[in-house]
């Protein structure tokens, strides 16, 4: 965005006629000035209204990001088992050893009392070498081990049929730390080479029971391994474990095969981490779940204070944006006071976002809950008194914990249930469809829902984006260049560049109008002082 000052074109005027030509000039063209200022602040207005915009939107993303992916679910709130949280503790049966396994338990979790043998542990294939000459390190050269020329070593991983080879090849200026990571390359991943000043080399997979193998083998022409203090023709293959599980209502779920020492069931992730007998409880941990939806309440509200500071601030019209030329008149620090002050109350009543705020605050606190007729007061959630921040969640603590201890089904149903019918969101849904929707979901997903109406980045069936999107745009999407706002500023830019040109055009008309006075009144003065000349000499 620019506007323009008049010409800085470097002029001899009024040199003759000793007027002040530029003053003149510059006078004349106020009027023209003008319109080009107009314009440029109207479009500097525009990109401040732009910026407030996807100020709101910004947050509505962070929050989305936060609270509704699915795919983080240590904060996912759209589902009544992944808010709900549970407190495990594990103790080894035996006094004085540590648990054989490390638990956490997700909502769906049954609590109780679990008696968890683990009888083996799964193993890992593993080859393992001895130690080397002391002061061996992995910044070692190979050479140094007594490796000559170049060589390979063939790795072999996995058993039978599914078996898979990589050729590994080395030479002598390389290290051991070069080593490893080819070997670790080589094979994807899939074969660990590991060093050890006391212990040596050890091949190993990172896979786990009896699927799981590996082989080495020297298929050069020297004899690495052997200067590795291993064996060519290795091989090692990882064993299955074994555990049983009695559950809290006595139900026994006899042996299990543990293909790997991670594992997850009945809602409970579990590490082995070795042998043993370890009792595990689960037990609803109020605390945690009520955590995560202050945490959603806190962002929610600071989201609401943006969109209630724009639109209740109230404009001061004797602040408009600065042109170039005001600003070099001023301090930095007056042109930011003096900006903060201008972008004040832009967005006052804009109707987008009373719209937002208005239909967030009534799907929360005016539509019943599930379709029951209950609301969330009955849960210690209600909205704030205050005419300017109507929708701002306050939480009674104490009641929303004792209703989470008492009947936290019914809670975490009010504030994450599903819809049934929609389970999921479709912008082109008919009004019918949507209160539908709406009706089934619990508080959080009808927040969900109504941010998708509005900072959606995806296209409806009629090429349209969310409300605010189509407005204002957001980075990172192609809607950052392609919006209302931005059209409508490229338009006043076409504009600028049209009175920029008509301006330049009209001052050097004036510059030409005087240089024409100057050159008729330099003749004039050459003629005058002629005749003095001519009437001197009679």
């Amino acid at each position: 965005m620019s506007s323009v000052s008049s010409s800085n074109s470097m002029r001899m005027t009024g040199l003759t006629t000793g007027m002040d030509t530029e003053s003149i000039v510059k006078s004349l063209m106020k009027p023209y000035q003008a319109k080009i200022d107009n314009v440029y602040k109207e479009q500097q207005l525009n990109a401040w209204k732009q910026e407030a915009y996807r100020s709101v939107m910004t947050k509505m993303q962070n929050i989305k990001s936060k609270y509704f992916d699915a795919t983080k679910p240590d904060n996912y709130i759209l589902n009544s088992n992944s808010l709900a949280e549970k407190k495990v503790t594990a103790t080894a049966a035996v006094a004085g050893s540590s648990p054989s396994v490390t638990v956490t338990a997700g909502g769906t979790a049954n609590d109780g009392t679990y008696i968890v043998d683990i009888k083996t542990a799964a193993t890992k294939a593993e080859i393992k070498g001895t130690a080397l000459a002391a002061g061996t390190k992995t910044s070692t050269k190979l050479s140094t081990l007594g490796m000559t020329t170049s060589d390979e070593i063939q790795i072999t991983y996995g058993v039978g049929a599914s078996a898979k080879t990589a050729t590994v090849s080395i030479g002598a200026n390389d290290t051991i730390s070069t080593l490893i990571n080819k070997v670790n390359t080589e094979t994807a991943g899939n074969v660990k080479l590991e060093y050890y000043e006391y212990a040596g080399f050890s091949f190993s997979t990172t896979a786990y029971g009896a699927s799981s193998g590996v082989q080495i083998d020297n298929s050069g022409v020297g004899d690495t391994l052997l200067k590795m203090n291993l064996t060519t023709g290795s091989s090692s293959v990882g064993t299955d474990g074994v555990m049983s599980i009695t559950y809290p209502n006595g139900s026994v779920s006899g042996n299990q095969v543990l293909t790997s020492n991670k594992v997850s069931v009945d809602g409970m992730s579990m590490v082995v981490n070795g042998t043993g007998i370890t009792n595990v409880t689960v037990e609803k941990n109020t605390d945690e779940t009520l955590k995560k939806i202050k945490s959603f309440v806190d962002d929610y509200n600071t989201m609401l204070d943006d969109i209630y500071g724009q639109i209740y601030s109230k404009r001061n019209y004797s602040y408009k944006p600065l042109t170039d030329e005001e600003k070099e008149a001023m301090s930095d620090e007056e042109v930011t006071k003096w900006e903060a002050k201008a972008k004040q109350g832009i967005l006052a009543k804009d109707s987008n976002l009373e719209n937002l705020a208005s239909t967030l605050r009534s799907e929360l606190f005016t539509r019943p809950l599930n379709g029951t007729g209950g609301n969330l007061s009955q849960f210690g959630i209600s909205t704030s008194s205050d005419i300017s921040k109507r929708g701002k969640i306050q939480i009674d603590e104490a009641v929303l914990k004792q209703k989470l201890q008492e009947d936290p089904d019914a809670v975490l149903t009010a504030l994450a249930g599903p819809s049934t019918t929609y389970p999921s969101y479709n912008p082109d849904a008919t009004s019918t469809d949507r209160d539908t929707r709406l009706n089934e979901m619990g508080a959080f997903g009808r927040v969900s829902h109504i941010f998708e109406d509005y900072a959606r980045t995806t296209r409806n069936s009629k090429g349209a984006k969310g409300i605010l999107v189509e407005k204002a745009g957001i980075k990172g999407d192609l809607s950052e260049i392609s919006n209302s706002y931005s059209k409508l500023m490229l338009d006043q830019q076409t504009k600028i560049d049209s009175l920029n040109k008509k301006f330049t055009d009209m001052e050097s008309k004036y510059y030409a109008k005087f240089g024409n006075l100057e050159t008729m009144m330099s003749k004039l003065n050459a003629q005058q002082s002629w005749l003095q000349q001519q009437l001197g000499s009679m």
